[in-house]
């Protein structure tokens, strides 16, 4: 009985895995009707920079095994992605103890031991001259066509840059030059109406910009 019992244990584990729970939170962002760039940001932490934890059942995920994924990040520089990850992944650990499916949250156990995220403030650019230099640093990278393009769109629109990256094609009014960001992606879940560039005197000006 007791060898039965144990099989049946190391199936349920093995079914219970970090990555299989990680799915599940995910999807319930989505029913839940969550923003798109949350679900994605969700999904690239949980599913990228957490990858390693996917294949182990939950319940013998320990902290350490946590702080040696969430230690990866902090020495390579990404700070900020490592103390966001570390609480995307007790999001996952809080999921499955409301399931019954674990007991603990190893994140708990980590306050404090990774390095704190001090932001850097950098000063709004308040001057034609300022403006000017960004504009023409834009118009001058020379990288990725698509980079290129949402720089220029940030500069002109001042939409967030987690609508930016998601815009798609039918959002666009070319027309009406009229740039509509759906409610699901809108942070205040209403739909969001953006003025697009209407043509010669708005490019004069940017071009006057960058002279």
């Amino acid at each position: 009985m007791s060898k039965k019992r144990e099989q049946l244990s190391a199936k349920a584990a093995a079914g219970n895995t970090f990555g299989l729970i990680a799915d599940e939170f995910i999807a319930k962002l989505r029913r839940d009707k969550r923003a798109e760039p949350t679900i994605d940001k969700n999904r690239w932490m949980l599913k990228e920079l957490a990858k390693k934890l996917s294949p182990y059942p939950i319940t013998q995920i320990s902290a350490k095994d946590v702080l040696d994924v969430l230690s990866l990040l902090e020495k390579s520089g990404r700070v900020e992605s490592a103390l966001a990850t570390r609480s995307a992944i007790g999001r996952v650990f809080r999921f499955a103890i409301a399931t019954a499916r674990a007991e603990n949250d190893p994140t708990s156990a980590l306050r404090g031991a990774l390095q704190r995220h001090v932001p850097v403030s950098h000063p709004a650019l308040t001057t034609r001259a300022e403006l000017g230099g960004l504009m023409r640093a834009i118009y001058g990278y020379d990288g990725w066509p698509s980079l290129v393009a949402a720089l220029k769109i940030q500069a002109i629109c001042f939409a967030r840059p987690g609508e930016t990256r998601s815009m798609e094609w039918p959002e666009l009014d070319l027309v009406n030059s009229l740039w509509t960001i759906p409610s699901a992606k809108a942070k205040m879940r209403r739909e969001h109406h953006i003025p697009l560039s209407t043509g010669s005197r708005d490019n004069q000006a940017h071009e006057d910009l960058v002279r």
